[in-house]
C-alpha cells in the first residue's frame, strides 16, 4: 500500500512550497500534478513585493526588478512613485514554479506528473486517494491532503469544503511587444469605463516587453473587450506574442479552507488580495504554514496561523476595495488628484499598505472626507485601527 504522511494536489507556488517545507522536516510526501510537467502558462501578471524575493531567494525565474510604479486614471492624471532598491519584481513563472518545485524534490518530495486527482475518501485514519495517469488508475493513502490545485479544486470539491468566493475577478491578459514599454516600470490604470470593479495593468518582463491585461468583476467576455479597448488606447500596434484568460477568486480568510485533515493552499482557498488580485505571495505562505500546522501535528492551528500573517493585509485591501470600486467618475478624479499631491515623484524608503495609508490619513483631510462618504464614519475608523 502506498501510503505517506501528506498528498499534495498541485504544484504551483503553494503546493511546492508546502512540499518542501514538509520533506525538509521528514515529512514522508508526495506532490501530484495533473499537467505533463510543472511550470506552464497560466492567468497571472508574475508581479511580486521584493519582500517575497527576500523570502524565498529563488536562485531562477525572476525576469526584471521594478524601480517605478505608476497609477493613470481616466481623467488623464498619473501619479509614479519610485524605490531606489526595486519595489518589486515581475517573475518568470514557468521558470520560478519549476525551480520551488525541483528544490521540494530535492529535500525528499515524490513527484507524480501527468497524473490528476480523480476522488477521495475516507479510509479509517488515511485519505484514500484515487488518481489517474499515464500509467492508469492507481490508489495512495496519506494522513494530510493539502489541495493546492487552483480556483476550481478538486481537493475542495471531494472533500466537502465549500468555499464558493466572495468576490471574482474575470481577467483577460496578453504577453506584447510594445517599444514604448519601460523594463522597469510597472503601471496600472484605474477607471469605471476601462475596467469595472478591477484595474489594467502593464507589467514589463524587459524593455518593450510585458503582461498587460485587464481585471473586472463583469463576466463573461467583458475582460476581453475591455482589454482590447485599452490596447487600443494605450499600445496601439503592439505585437501579440500570446493570451490567457481565467479567473481570481478571493475572500478566503471569510471562508472555509481546512476541514480535517485536508488544507486548502493559494487560490484553492481564495487567498489572493482582494483589491489587486496578486496572488503568488499567499500562495507559497499559506502552503509553508499548511505543512507547519501538519509537522507540528497541530492541524486546528492553520486558521490561525493564517489569520496573524494575513488578515491585516486582507482586511485593508477588502476595505480599499470596497471603497475605491464603488466610486463615481467625480471621485475617482479626487482620488487621482490627492495621491497625486501626496505621492507623485516620491522616493520613498518603503513601499507597505499600512505606511502608504498613513500617510494618507495624515496628508489628506480629503481623502478622509471620500471615505467617510463612500464606507461609512465606522469603516473609516475601522481603517485606521488597523494600520495604527
Amino acid at each position: 500500500m502506498n501510503r505517506y504522511d501528506l498528498v499534495i494536489v498541485g504544484a504551483g507556488p503553494a503546493g511546492s512550497s508546502a512540499a518542501l517545507t514538509a520533506s525538509s522536516r521528514g515529512l514522508k510526501t508526495l506532490i501530484v500534478e495533473k499537467q505533463r510537467e510543472v511550470g506552464r502558462n497560466i492567468l497571472c501578471a508574475e508581479g511580486v513585493s521584493c519582500n517575497f524575493l527576500n523570502l524565498v531567494k529563488p536562485k531562477k525565474g525572476v525576469a526584471t526588478i521594478i524601480y517605478r510604479a505608476g497609477l493613470t486614471f481616466e481623467n488623464g492624471e498619473s501619479i509614479f512613485i519610485e524605490k531606489e532598491d526595486g519595489i518589486g519584481a515581475v517573475l518568470e513563472r514557468k521558470i520560478f514554479d519549476r525551480h520551488i518545485f525541483e528544490r521540494a524534490v530535492e529535500q525528499g518530495a515524490e513527484p507524480l506528473v501527468g497524473t490528476p486527482m480523480v476522488d477521495i475518501q475516507k479510509d479509517g485514519k488515511y485519505y484514500k486517494i484515487k488518481l489517474e495517469g499515464k500509467n492508469g488508475k492507481m490508489s495512495v493513502y496519506a494522513e494530510n491532503i493539502i489541495g493546492a490545485d487552483g480556483p476550481a479544486s478538486r481537493v475542495a470539491l471531494l472533500s466537502g469544503i465549500e468555499n464558493p468566493p466572495k468576490i471574482v475577478h474575470y481577467c483577460s491578459q496578453v504577453y506584447l511587444y510594445h517599444p514604448e514599454i519601460d523594463g522597469k516600470t510597472i503601471l496600472f490604470y484605474f477607471g469605471n469605463n476601462l475596467a469595472p470593479g478591477g484595474y489594467a495593468w502593464v507589467f514589463p518582463k524587459d524593455d518593450g516587453y510585458a503582461n498587460v491585461g485587464v481585471g473586472t468583476t463583469d463576466p463573461g467576455d467583458a475582460s476581453w473587450n475591455y482589454l482590447a479597448k485599452f490596447l487600443d488606447k494605450y499600445y496601439k500596434g503592439a505585437k501579440i506574442l500570446g493570451f490567457l484568460r481565467g479567473t481570481v477568486p478571493s475572500g478566503g480568510l471569510d471562508l472555509e479552507f481546512q476541514k480535517d485533515r485536508v488544507f486548502l493552499t493559494g487560490d484553492a482557498a481564495r487567498f489572493a488580495d482582494p483589491l489587486s488580485g496578486g496572488g503568488i505571495a499567499n500562495a507559497f505562505i499559506s502552503g509553508n504554514i499548511a505543512s507547519l500546522a501538519i509537522v507540528e501535528d497541530k492541524p486546528e492551528e492553520y486558521r490561525e496561523k493564517i489569520n496573524n500573517i494575513l488578515e491585516k493585509d486582507y482586511r485593508l485591501s477588502l476595505l480599499a476595495r470596497q471603497i475605491i470600486y464603488s466610486m463615481d467618475d467625480s471621485e475617482l478624479n479626487i482620488l487621482a488628484q490627492e495621491l497625486k499631491r501626496v505621492f507623485h515623484g516620491k522616493n520613498l524608503t518603503e513601499i507597505k499598505s499600512f505606511n502608504l495609508v498613513k500617510m494618507i490619513f495624515s496628508t489628506s483631510p480629503a481623502l478622509w472626507g471620500l471615505i467617510i462618504k463612500k464606507g461609512g464614519v465606522n469603516i473609516a475608523k475601522t481603517i485606521q485601527k488597523i494600520v495604527s
